[in-house]
């Protein structure tokens, strides 16, 4: 057999006709077009040729070519030179050929296109931007991802598409040419005249830069005034260099003005503005309502694609990624200063906020979203960023107490983890832990599905742990818990040690995190912790850690949940009797099918067995499959085994055999769960769009599959759920008497701050901004409240 290696080097050559409709230039031959002779006729061919199809192209009127004509080994083209061949002496032959084409445009396909057609580096930042070709300067280049990519990124189809269809456009009408128009280095006349003109617009658009640690370098502003003025931003300096641009005296007074202009009544356009208005806060103070996010706004129209200003440049408009232009010589923003080149660049961000405004609008309004972008979307922003200045205090005494407690916790289970294998074991180790699991133990090896490397994530510790059910997995898997807690969430690294002993709190005790309306496809928010590195994700806090959360000084806390939360949408979208009648009765879902897949009373159910029922009708009204069904219980049971310190009371694992018995439980009472499941693959299959009661309409871009139907599964009652707890959010916001806040969100519940004195009046009024009647079908439905606890400290 011929090693790879050293098989004998075949040209592919490229084929269409010389004055093809569009020219499609790829890096490579992969194996199939190396055995054929022609390019694209593999899995990445087949890929290609639906997506020009797609565009509107012909494959038998396209030139089809690679950048290398010869197959590199492993189909690898950084493994090129072991051939004895480089890259760049196959580019006088591409450029030969493409000078004898007649067509004016070229779509390069990935890294090695990109490169050598444009000269430019990076395929994620550069597709969609148009080039002129460094090999025949008569061409232009429209970069975009290459088809083999699309096989592992399948929702990314759509945008190759968008990219090819961008280079047919080209090639007939020609390039929609874009003029930036900023003012840089004003004097401070300059800056009050503009201002005043500014705000005097309907709508304006803003955008901040920030270099060192943090602090603002510039503010652009703009407008568009139509007529000769036209569109036109204004760059603000503070900073030059590692200087203040302006005297103190000035730059109070040009805040002051800035802080006049943010109060206006005019539209406020900027992109992802939960950052820029995070910085300006100590500045302007909260500006006033209306706000225009475009990041929210593209996030409401294609929920599964990037949201980035430079995404929706390269899909609405004939603007090049500019995003580089500012950074220092390794293209970061590390060591950047202020300079001339980021004001221009800041004003480029404005002017494209003002381009991409109405073209977002115009989707949203053939949507059906425009209303709803407004009324809902943008008050749920601002009502988020209001809630991410609060945070909630913490009790230094009891945190302290547990990092204690968790490091006696972690000293003992490392020690136990030693005298099991015998040596020192860095759980945390992906390396360590390789070897540890396939060299030492020799268990089936798990690799990364995009890399193909070995590894010992934790969803394969998990998956290994609950087939093998060896305690060294499972002492590997606390550990690596204990480390997560401390490090994540009870302690912060100490920039000058090193070490994990500072507080995540602020200087004033609370901790704070930032939450993201865009950061899921079903539009729950998720969180992080703040621009500032400190604070923390405040929605997945564990609850061993929530003891150290407390009220302030004379102040409880409130927790109010949706009750039953997520099971109710199901009931109702399901048609399911014997859910909806008990429920509306007040029974607990869980109870009841407890009861039924374990043949007893569901208020005798163990704490086990009520664990199993919550992850049964969770897993079943989303589709779960038996195997990861299991793992689920496994994980439960390792969780309860840990709190055992008698190891002769530890619970068995559960078999795959027991968990789909459970299943078909559930399905013999439940079974019009399986029917709705089949509505949703009929609709994915058919349109690949879902639309909630709250109107939010979801395009599935990725591949139909079990994958995808399972995401379809859980998307409008996730959705409902989450748009119920914000819709309430920001009612009960408005509300809310002086001495009752906001402070947590967590995803089907809220936490507020109360005056004791106050605990009654904010539970009429938090029930009063919950209540809404949703429909389905000709259902109306209205999920519950209930009030989850009044404490002084969060589930102490």
């Amino acid at each position: 057999m011929i090693r790879e290696e050293s098989r004998p080097m075949r040209e592919v050559k490229g084929v269409g006709p010389l004055n093809p409709d569009m020219i499609l230039i790829g890096e490579a031959p992969g194996e199939e077009e190396d055995a054929q002779g022609i390019p694209f006729v593999g899995s990445s061919g087949k890929i290609q040729d639906a997506v020009i199809s797609s565009a509107g192209l012909i494959r038998e009127r396209c030139w089809l070519d690679n950048v290398v004509p010869i197959r590199p080994p492993l189909n690898k083209i950084e493994r090129l030179p072991e051939l004895g061949v480089a890259v760049e002496e196959f580019i006088p032959r591409l450029t030969s050929i493409l000078q004898s084409l007649d067509c004016k445009v070229v779509v390069g396909y990935g890294e090695t296109a990109l490169n050598i057609l444009t000269g430019q580096r990076g395929i994620s930042k550069h597709r969609g931007s148009i080039y002129p070709c460094l090999l025949d300067d008569s061409k232009l280049v429209i970069p975009t991802f290459h088809p083999r990519f699309i096989i592992e990124n399948w929702k990314m189809k759509g945008v190759v598409v968008e990219d090819v269809k961008k280079a047919i456009r080209i090639k007939r009408e020609g390039r929609k040419e874009v003029s930036f128009n900023t003012i840089i280095k004003p004097t401070l006349m300059e800056v009050e005249n503009y201002v005043r003109e500014l705000s005097q617009l309907e709508k304006w658009s803003f955008d901040i830069e920030v270099v060192g640690s943090g602090q603002i370098a510039c503010i652009g502003i703009g407008g568009d005034w139509g007529g000769t003025r036209g569109r036109e931003s204004l760059c603000i300096p503070f900073k030059f260099g590692y200087n203040n641009y302006w005297g103190y005296s000035d730059e109070i007074y040009i805040w002051g003005l800035l802080q006049t202009l943010f109060a206006n009544s005019s539209l406020k356009i900027g992109q992802n503005i939960n950052y820029d208005l995070t910085k300006l806060l100590p500045f302007i103070g909260e500006p006033s309502p209306p706000w225009c996010d475009l990041m929210v706004a593209y996030h409401l129209i294609e929920p599964e694609l990037p949201h980035s200003l430079a995404f929706m440049l390269s899909i609405y408009t004939d603007i090049n990624y500019y995003k580089d232009d500012p950074k220092d010589e390794e293209l970061s923003w590390k060591y950047m200063t202020s300079s001339e080149q980021l004001w221009d660049y800041n004003g480029k961000d404005v002017e494209a906020n003002l381009i991409l405004e109405p073209l977002l609008m115009r989707d949203l309004k053939q949507m059906g979203m425009l209303e709803r972008f407004f009324g809902f979307d943008m008050p749920k922003m601002r009502m988020y960023w209001r809630m991410q200045q609060r945070g909630i205090q913490v009790d230094e005494g009891v945190r302290q107490e547990l990092i204690q407690r968790e490091l006696l916790s972690l000293g003992d289970k490392m020690g136990k983890l030693r005298e099991a294998i015998g040596y020192e074991l860095n759980p945390n180790s992906n390396k360590q832990m390789v070897k540890f699991l396939y060299e030492d133990l020799k268990l089936p090896p798990h690799r990364n599905r995009k890399s193909k490397g070995l590894t010992a994530d934790e969803k394969t510790l998990k998956q290994l742990s609950t087939t093998y059910q060896r305690p060294e997995l499972l002492l590997a898997i606390s550990i690596r818990k204990s480390i997560k807690k401390l490090g994540t969430y009870l302690t912060k690294k100490n920039n000058e040690t090193g070490e994990y002993t500072d507080s995540r709190a602020d200087p004033d005790g609370r901790i704070r995190g930032r939450y993201n309306i865009c950061g899921t496809e079903t539009g729950r928010t998720s969180s992080k912790k703040t621009y500032d590195d400190t604070g923390m994700d405040m929605q997945n806090i564990p609850e061993s850690v929530r003891p150290m959360f407390t009220a302030g000084e004379g102040k409880v806390l409130m927790i109010f949940d949706q009750w039953q939360a997520e099971t109710f949408p199901v009931a109702v979208m399901a048609g399911s009797s014997s859910f909806l009648e008990r429920l509306r009765n007040g029974k607990k879902v869980h109870s009841l099918v407890g009861g039924w897949i374990f043949d007893k009373d569901g208020d005798d159910l163990t704490p086990l067995e009520y664990r199993i029922a919550k992850r049964t009708v969770h897993g079943k009204d989303y589709g779960l499959g038996a195997k990861k069904f299991m793992e689920d219980i496994n994980e439960d049971i390792i969780e309860i085994n840990e709190a055992e310190s008698n190891p002769s009371h530890h619970l068995p694992f559960y078999t795959l055999h027991q968990c789909k018995e459970l299943m078909a439980k559930f399905d013999r009472f439940a079974p019009e769960i399986e029917s709705w499941h089949r509505e949703i693959r009929e609709e994915l299959t058919k349109n690949r769009m879902l639309i909630t009661p709250f109107g939010r309409k979801r395009i599935f871009r990725d591949r139909l599959g079990e994958d995808l139907y399972r995401e379809g599964y859980a998307h409008i009652p996730q959705s409902t759920v989450g748009e119920c707890n914000q819709l309430a959010a920001i009612k009960i916001e408005y509300l809310l008497p002086e001495g009752a806040e906001i402070i947590q969100d967590g995803f089907d519940s809220l936490m507020i701050e109360v005056d004791e004195g106050l605990v009654g009046e904010v539970e009429r009024l938090v029930r009063v901004g919950y209540q809404k009647k949703l429909f389905w079908k000709g259902e109306m439905f209205e999920i519950p409240v209930e009030l989850a606890g009044v404490n002084k400290y969060w589930k102490k």
